[in-house]
């Protein structure tokens, strides 16, 4: 019986490992993808405000209240780190982020970090510096449905280890009554 820990041992070991990669790759995957619509919103209003748009131009139609809203926003701030324009409103008035997202922000390229206003609210975020005049530009999106579907994989996953580790203790006592390595050997009868 030992032998049969033994190779159920290295095969849960396996599997465990195999289960670990697809969920940190998988979780990884789904949460960069969370920021594409954002990384084209940022960059696009950018170039809009450096070709002379104005901020309030780039924020017209109806508001998204990002407590109850999947939809993505748009943040413009000025040099100074206030909000200009905002299509967001959390709690009444345009939600701002930390100034340390922005200080982060890169002269040329991007930030992109996930956002926490309050519990139970979290954004993928991508900042952009404008060029010219120094300000800012946050695209942000709810990553309720990301995180959904990455608990969902978790939860498969979760299934496919535990299935893996049955499966292959079955598999292995199966082997071993055939092969007959569940019978004692000579060494382990002294």
């Amino acid at each position: 019986m030992k032998k049969v820990l033994f190779y159920w041992l290295f095969a849960a070991c396996i599997v465990t490992f195999v289960c670990f990669a697809c969920y940190g790759i998988a979780q990884q995957m789904n949460r960069q993808s969370a920021d594409e619509p954002q990384v084209q919103m940022a960059y696009d209003a950018a170039l809009s405000l450096e070709g002379g748009a104005s901020a309030a131009s780039l924020v017209t139609g109806n508001k998204t209240d990002v407590s109850q809203s999947l939809s993505p926003f748009i943040i413009i701030y000025d040099e100074n780190k206030n909000v200009i324009a905002s299509s967001a409103v959390l709690d009444g008035a345009a939600p701002s982020l930390p100034s340390g997202i922005l200080d982060k922000t890169p002269q040329n390229g991007d930030s992109r970090v996930t956002w926490q206003p309050r519990a139970g609210l979290r954004f993928a975020t991508v900042t952009v510096r404008t060029a010219g005049n120094g300000g800012f530009v946050v695209a942000g999106r709810s990553l309720y449905e990301t995180e959904s579907r990455i608990d969902k994989i978790g939860r498969l996953i979760f299934l496919g280890w535990a299935a893996g580790l049955l499966g292959f203790f079955v598999i292995i006592l199966v082997l071993a009554a055939l092969f007959g390595f569940l019978k004692k050997d000579k060494a382990d009868m002294k």
